[in-house]
């Protein structure tokens, strides 16, 4: 939704990681890493919530 936003998140996690696990920033590309970055992220919520809708019974109700 955010551009660079996946990047961004990489570069700081992998900072982070490496100041306390290594106590040095040189080792970044050993960490380990992912970061997901789906190309229909703004549709996830929709389809979470088609596939609850498909598992409930009939007797059962989702509110706000």
């Amino acid at each position: 939704m955010f551009p660079g936003l996946s990047t961004r998140l990489d570069r700081d996690l992998r900072a982070l990681y490496t100041e306390q696990k290594y106590k040095s920033a040189k080792q970044t590309d050993k960490t380990g890493l992912l970061i997901h970055d789906p190309p229909r992220r703004k549709h996830n919520v929709f389809i979470g919530g088609s596939f609850l809708a498909n598992r409930i019974d009939a007797s059962q109700w989702i509110t706000k």
